[in-house]
Order: C-alpha cells, then sequence, then structure tokens
C-alpha cells in the first residue's frame, strides 16, 4: 500500500511529509508545470492519437478481408 501512496503522492502533487498537503513538489519544481502539461496533457494525446490509428489499422484491414470473396 506504501507504493501506491507514493505513486498517488508523486503524481497528484501531496507531500505527506510532516502531514503536509500545500507542499506540492512537481508543481513548484523549476520545470514543474513544464512536466504537468507533458504527463497530464501531451503524452496522453500522442498515446490517444497512436491507439486510433491502430484501430483504424486494424479495422480497414478487416473491412479489406470482406473484399476477398
Amino acid at each position: 500500500m506504501a507504493g501506491l501512496r507514493n505513486w498517488f503522492t508523486r503524481f497528484f502533487l501531496i507531500s505527506t511529509r510532516n502531514n503536509n498537503i500545500y507542499e506540492y513538489p512537481l508543481r513548484d519544481d523549476k520545470y514543474g508545470k513544464l512536466k504537468l502539461l507533458l504527463y497530464f496533457v501531451i503524452l496522453p494525446a500522442i498515446g490517444a492519437a497512436a491507439l486510433n490509428m491502430l484501430l483504424g489499422i486494424v479495422i480497414a484491414k478487416w473491412q479489406w478481408a470482406d473484399f476477398d470473396g
């Protein structure tokens, strides 16, 4: 459970040191806002585009197979 809490702490920016919930280690980092943009906007958009392309290729192959006759 500690590993899950550490993951949650790192990605949802809550520091549990001294129960201080007002520390935001990733956001207050030098490139913290850029990292947040990368993790939560850019990488998911790239992943969604890649899955969309893959699904389009698979569907096109299925449709092409119907015409082989």
